[in-house]
């Protein structure tokens, strides 16, 4: 890095004492820049990075933010896919001089070229990772200093993901930070990441050892002798343990250095079961004084993660398999920018649910996205934005690379993170011949990266089995959507569950390791409804929830009798933004989530893994929304973990039954017209009872389908 160059004597005064790290400056400290940003869309030219260039009537906007909010879940496959500029008035104090200042950006999708009073800072590729710069040199510490960003999600051929069923954000929707660092600081600009890496390559009862990689920054022109100092402290701030090493930096470089203490009875980081967290505390302290120069804080977690192909996964020795979901970061409206109470809230209902696992699909969530999963105890498979197809150049796979470096040094302290994922259905709009050229690119590199977890990939069953695909990493997973898309739909609606377990049979046949299955579902309206309903086309207009409901429920009965499947995740959490899309009555909406785009319902299905995998009373009516019902004759079906449920309509009791698979089903019940009062008495293990109710209006002018009005 070039040195700082300051004008004037004060400023010279300030220079002369960075070469004694001893001198007094401010506190390292962060900012957050977020609101007061201007903001202009489709402005494709280049002068707006001029400090003279007038944007007095831009738009005032607040950071995160996109430009695709609205027009990106609106269906017609038109949302503003172009350049558009961003200008912030940097707030620069005196008090800065001396220090070395790192602009960071948690996400820009996709290409964004930054800018500092009009001097070009650095352009950066890909749209789902942080990046950031030493903008030192570039400021004015006697003025105004003015950022501009170009932010540009047009389609590109070298730049991951080329395609994608899902709505690809432009605009700056992660958090910007400015960071004030002592010029001898943990660098802040490799990869995006803090500069600390953090490994428990040996666990014990007694003890465990805490390994931790810090990179030293020496900014100044002068050798510098520094103490690094690692301490470790419990959840309650108490410290455990604690490392120092003398070193000598030289000017101008990046020193990798390493501590490894040990922490005596430690305390496991084991999912939901006590998902324990440690912090490390990594200080830059001045060999003379003692002065503490710079310090990056990290949690940790003390836990194991090994697969093995034939035995399966084992989080912390014992095998484990995951019941997960899929999860895209998007909500309505505001697309990914999200705030962390929207987070928060998605994992609430997640883990109201019962699963345990997030497929973070299908590209790098935001830090404080795993930071949330890591303090809930949630088994997290991290992924690459390598979706439906590869560049056919060099440059896309160099690219490709350099994502992959990023996810993994920007997240690679996060315990709840067990498994990298390199790509998904690469192949679905075609291959070429760099296609296996980058995959194995990325397999050789995740296998440098990162040995304390695995790597994997997802992919569709058939045509990639039958290549050496699944042979650049770890495990797979295989994304199955029969009775959606696909064969099954020979077999009609009464051979949906034969269709899967056929097609799954006939997997297993051609792989014989522990794999995942990293997609299954199909789609529903909460407006769309049919009693018995029949095979619909996944591309058409009517998407009833009860058939939605039926595939989860075949999907499930046959996955979890397969012993070699080590994780399902179901396609998807949320329903979530796709502009293309048009179907189900939902233009720009893929349906398959079991939650809607507003996180407002909670559809059938949500409530038949609830049963499956919540150790709370679940007692649910299905159907209970669709109302007034067409037939005076209606089935009832109800999702429970009860051992016994009493069906009770009008006040007549219909009988109590038991069952083995969490659904209670009374074929054939009788309405009268009006309104009906259906009663559901549930009996746990505890002797307890649950009691839910609900009203069904019976109106004989309805037809078997229906779709209310918004």
């Amino acid at each position: 890095m070039k040195s700082i160059n300051l004008l004037g004597l004060f400023l010279f005064s300030a220079l002369c004492c960075i070469a004694s790290v001893t001198a007094a400056a401010p506190q390292q400290h962060a900012m957050t820049l977020s609101e007061g940003w201007r903001f202009l869309k489709n402005h494709a030219e280049d002068n707006a990075s001029n400090p003279k260039f007038d944007d007095s009537k831009w738009q005032t906007v607040s950071i995160p933010h996109t430009w695709n909010g609205l027009d990106g879940q609106d269906g017609g496959d038109d949302y503003f896919r172009g350049v558009s500029w961003y200008r912030y008035d940097l707030p620069i104090t005196k008090d800065m001089v001396g220090q070395r200042l790192i602009l960071k950006f948690n996400a820009a999708n996709q290409v964004a070229n930054v800018y500092i009073n009009g001097k070009h800072i650095g352009e950066h590729r890909g749209g789902y990772s942080a990046f950031s710069y030493d903008i030192t040199d570039s400021i004015n510490f006697n003025g105004q200093n003015l950022l501009a960003v170009k932010v540009d999600n047009s389609y590109s051929e070298l730049i991951g993901p080329i395609s994608a069923d899902f709505t690809m954000y432009g605009g700056i929707y992660r958090e910007v930070e400015l960071l004030v660092r002592n010029p001898i600081h943990i660098e802040q600009t490799f990869f995006g990441s803090t500069g600390v890496f953090i490994t428990t390559p040996s666990i014990t009862k007694s003890k465990a050892a805490v390994r931790v990689q810090a990179r030293l920054n020496n900014t100044t022109s002068k050798s510098q002798n520094v103490i690094l100092q690692a301490t470790v402290f419990d959840a309650d701030n108490n410290q455990v343990a604690q490392s120092q090493s003398s070193i000598q930096l030289n000017p101008k470089t990046v020193k990798p250095s390493n501590r490894t203490l040990s922490v005596k009875t430690p305390e496991i980081w084991d999912g939901f079961q006590n998902p324990y967290l440690y912090t490390a505390k990594v200080e830059i302290l001045d060999a003379k004084t003692k002065q503490v120069l710079d310090t990056q804080t990290e949690s940790f977690g003390i836990r194991s993660v090994k697969f093995d192909p034939k035995r399966g996964l084992f989080i912390n020795n014992k095998k484990t398999r995951i019941n997960g979901i899929c999860y895209h970061q998007h909500r309505k409206d505001v697309g990914p920018a999200v705030t962390d109470e929207m987070r928060n809230l998605d994992l609430d209902i997640i883990q109201e649910m019962g699963a345990n696992g997030i497929r973070a699909a299908h590209y790098p969530h935001a830090r404080n996205t795993y930071r949330l999963m890591d303090e809930r105890g949630f088994l997290v498979w991290a992924e690459l934005p390598q979706v439906n197809k590869v560049g056919t150049t060099q440059e896309y796979t160099d690219n490709a690379v350099q994502q992959l470096r990023e996810m993994v040094y920007q997240n690679y302290n996060h315990p709840s993170i067990v498994c990298w994922s390199i790509a998904n259905e690469l192949t679905l709009r075609g291959k070429n011949k760099n296609t296996m050229p980058t995959l194995e690119a990325l397999g050789r590199e995740i296998e440098k990266l990162d040995e304390t977890r695995f790597s994997a990939q997802a992919l569709f069953a058939g045509e990639m089995m039958k290549s050496a695909f699944h042979n650049n990493t770890d495990t797979i997973g295989v994304n199955v959507y029969d009775g959606w898309y696909g064969s099954s739909k020979q077999h009609g609606k009464k051979g949906v569950y034969k269709g899967i377990t056929s097609h799954m049979r006939n997997f297993e046949k051609s792989y014989d390791r522990y794999y995942s299955v990293s997609e299954y579902g199909g789609g529903a309206n909460t407006q769309h409804f049919e009693y018995d309903p029949a095979m619909r086309s996944a591309g058409g207009p009517i998407h009833p929830m009860e058939y939605q409901s039926l595939m989860h429920e075949y999907y499930w009965l046959d996955f979890q009798k397969r012993e070699k499947i080590w994780g399902t995740f179901v396609w998807n959490m949320f329903d979530f933004a796709v502009d293309g899309r048009k179907e189900g009555e939902q233009p720009g909406i893929n349906d398959k989530g079991l939650v809607t785009h507003d996180r407002s319902t909670k559809k059938d299905a949500y409530f038949w893994y609830k049963a499956n995998w919540s150790d709370e009373p679940v007692l649910h009516l299905t159907q209970k929304e669709y109302t007034p019902a067409p037939a005076k004759q209606i089935p009832i079906k109800v999702y429970s973990n009860c051992n016994s449920v009493n069906l009770i309509v009008n006040g007549k009791s219909l009988g109590t039954k038991t069952s083995k698979d969490f659904r209670f089903i009374w074929d054939s019940i009788t309405l009268q017209e009006g309104t009906n009062v259906i009663k559901l008495e549930g009996q746990n293990d505890l002797g307890s009872l649950e009691i839910r109710t609900a009203e069904i209006v019976y109106d004989p002018s309805m037809t078997d389908f229906h779709s209310f009005p918004e």
